[in-house]
């Protein structure tokens, strides 16, 4: 079956949009396709995407949740500096590029991070600098990559219970961070906690 979705740069840098419904049969959100639209606060009607692609959301500071529930993978920097945004649902998600939600300040809580695949992969810087996360359940994640969630100042507790490899500085600088779980990791890799001095177990 041929995708069908939103082309790259489709909408890049419109101002005016405020709202998008993608409909049944989109299935993708091509790269930078709404990257800059600094109005579009809703999106709608995204039950069929599978796929948003690199930078396709990057820059819409006013987008405030997101949930897809049928989506695989998020492209690299795909909701990059969204800064208004505070909740995600993404239950299927497999794959997480690299500064895919770096720089969302607001951000507050990541729920069902694959909760039915339990190697889903968070890369690189993925949620940098997210400095007001405080919930987000990494129990199927199968390799956090590395600054994946560096300056998380607001982390207080994670569950890595599936987690094979955790990379350098992974979790650096979540000053906050008290607890982790992490019964199955086999590889941490260097400074993965550095400045987490409040970390207790």
């Amino acid at each position: 079956m041929a995708e069908i979705g939103i082309g790259n740069a489709a909408f890049k840098n419109n101002t005016t949009i405020t709202s998008v419904s993608f409909g049944s049969r989109c299935n993708y959100v091509g790269e930078d396709a709404f990257a800059g639209c600094t109005s579009l606060s809703n999106l709608t009607g995204t039950n069929m995407l599978t796929n948003i692609k690199e930078g396709a959301f990057r820059g819409c500071t006013s987008l405030t949740e997101i949930e897809f529930t049928k989506l695989l993978s998020i492209g690299d920097s795909a909701f990059n500096g969204c800064s208004s945004l505070t909740y995600i649902d993404i239950p299927n998600c497999k794959n997480i590029g690299k500064y895919a939600f770096k720089d969302c300040y607001n951000l507050i809580t990541v729920e069902n991070i694959g909760i039915d695949n339990i190697n889903t992969n968070i890369n690189a810087n993925a949620f940098e600098n997210c400095t007001n996360l405080r919930e987000i359940n990494l129990n199927n994640c199968g390799i956090i990559g590395n600054n994946a969630f560096a300056n998380c100042t607001n982390l207080r507790e994670i569950n890595l219970n599936n987690c094979k490899i955790i990379g350098g500085n992974a979790f650096g600088n979540c000053t906050n961070l008290t607890n982790i779980t992490a019964t199955q990791c086999s590889l941490f890799y260097s400074a993965a906690f550095v400045n987490c001095n409040n970390l207790t177990q």
